[in-house]
């Protein structure tokens, strides 16, 4: 796509000289470092790491980062504040019945936007914590319930001020999710429409997604002042907020008011003077950064190993509990899939088939399973472990996949081979859950006990960003 450029009317800045030119010097210098690996990654889980037990909520929740990845438990105070399911009208917006509406949720989009691959990418998006909480239990299990919560929220018709910010919120959700189902039910125009009318209302991930929009023509003319103006709203907050989308919304801003091609460029750069060199450098970084995250064959790879550890996992379970599979049968085809040093996106996809397969197979099983031997529980227990593990893996791998899109702005969900596994990947951390989900189901019903583990995950997959105050 050609840039076209239309001269800008300059805007009006009121920056301390000082304290200014060290922010902007500051922001820089840690994005710089972010891009090249020098700061350190940190966040890990925490859990007694010494109860035992067999009851399925206190092995779900032992864990706080697996609970935060895996366990949906709705906290009523929390659903209180909001809205009432509204059936009625998603089902009119949706053009299905609840049934038929429940079923397309199951299913992963078949194509994704440049903006938008995973609904998981806009967890931290929202500014309150009622919405934030209703939308990540959609995110890990999308129901006609939470859904029709936001479209009900969003009709909110009150003075309080709370709740026109909890109203903007949900707008900002529900219009998230028509855009993300646009081809499979959604209403991409009343998406379109939503998002908007959220960041109207100063909403912090609309104002973003409005600043995208303008800033790489996304359904708009490339308009940098238009970009420029949408997003500092939400470039301003997140300087007070953690996590990757504060990062990435940083970065897209410095990215946006750098740019040659924008006509208020020179006031940023007056104030930074010494760091056009660290500018430079910066440029250089995300370009070649923005080549290397967008290849399919670095995601391909990473897909690939999570399915055949996934498929070792299974294979392990069966054989400890002797459930009635074909394990040989299985591990024939496996072992036939598992020895390339590049697969291609055919044999990623064949694998990943015959694993979800074995998967539902061995689940159904297992339920026939009724005790164990005493020495099976520590080669349980320590499968678990190994699980817990994996589920930490995989969803790093989709939270890097949807940060890096959102951060290279690529259009390569174009691609065939990118658009198999950006499917794949939003379904990973889904399947991990499910592995590890059900081994608890098995302890629940039979005489294993498991113990409590202290699995370590990353929530931030950036690594953190300097403090600021401004």
């Amino acid at each position: 796509m050609n840039k076209s450029w239309k001269f800008l009317v300059p805007m009006l800045l009121v920056l301390t000289p000082v304290s200014a030119s060290a922010g902007l010097f500051d922001d820089l210098t840690s994005i710089t470092k972010k891009i090249k690996g020098d700061s350190d990654g940190g966040g890990s889980g925490s859990s007694s790491g010494s109860s035992t037990s067999n009851d399925a909520d206190a092995i779900a929740t032992s864990n706080s980062t697996i609970n935060f990845i895996c366990y949906v438990r709705p906290s009523k105070s929390i659903y209180a504040k909001l809205g009432k399911p509204d059936t009625a009208l998603i089902t009119k917006d949706f053009g299905k019945d609840e049934a038929a509406l429940t079923v397309m949720l199951k299913q992963p989009p078949q194509e994704g936007l440049p903006y938008l691959t995973a609904l998981g990418q806009y967890q931290q998006a929202f500014d309150t914590e009622e919405v934030t909480e209703l939308f990540g239990n959609f995110v890990k299990s999308p129901n006609t319930r939470d859904l029709g919560i936001m479209a009900s929220t969003m009709n909110y018709s009150s003075f309080d001020k709370k709740k026109k910010i909890i109203a903007a919120d949900a707008r900002f959700a529900y219009g998230l999710v028509h855009l993300f189902f646009r081809n499979e039910g959604g209403n991409r125009a009343l998406g379109d429409k939503l998002i908007k009318e959220a960041a109207k209302k100063n909403q912090y991930g609309a104002r973003f997604v409005e600043g995208m929009r303008w800033a790489h023509g996304y359904g708009r003319d490339i308009n940098l002042k238009n970009a420029v103006s949408w997003m500092r709203p939400a470039y301003e907050l997140s300087s007070k907020r953690d996590g990757d989308l504060a990062q990435i919304i940083e970065d897209e801003f410095f990215q946006l008011v750098l740019d040659p091609n924008y006509q208020n460029r020179q006031l940023y750069v007056d104030l930074m003077q010494a760091a056009e060199e660290q500018r430079q450098s910066l440029q250089q970084q995300i370009a070649q950064n923005s080549k290397n995250v967008s290849n399919a064959t670095l995601f391909r790879a990473q897909v690939y190993n999570l399915t055949i550890t996934r498929a070792q996992l299974l294979i392990e379970l069966a054989e400890i509990t002797n459930a009635g599979v074909d394990i040989e049968k299985y591990k024939t085809v496996l072992a036939m899939l598992s020895n390339q040093a590049d697969p291609s996106i055919v044999t990623v996809s064949e694998l990943i088939v015959i694993t979800d397969t074995f998967q539902n197979t061995l689940e159904a099983e297992l339920k026939n399973v009724k005790n164990m031997e005493a020495t099976a529980m520590p080669k349980i227990q320590a499968l678990f472990s190994r699980t817990e593990n994996y589920v930490g893996d995989a969803y790093a791998v989709g939270v890097a996949y949807g940060l890096t899109s959102l951060m290279s702005g690529t259009m390569e969900l174009l691609n065939k081979d990118a658009l198999k596994l950006a499917v794949e990947i939003g379904v990973m951390r889904t399947k991990a859950c499910g592995v590890r989900q059900g081994i608890i189901d098995f302890s629940s019903r039979t005489n294993v006990e498991l113990q409590a583990t202290n699995v370590p995950v990353n929530n931030n997959i950036l690594a953190p960003r300097k403090k600021k105050s401004r």
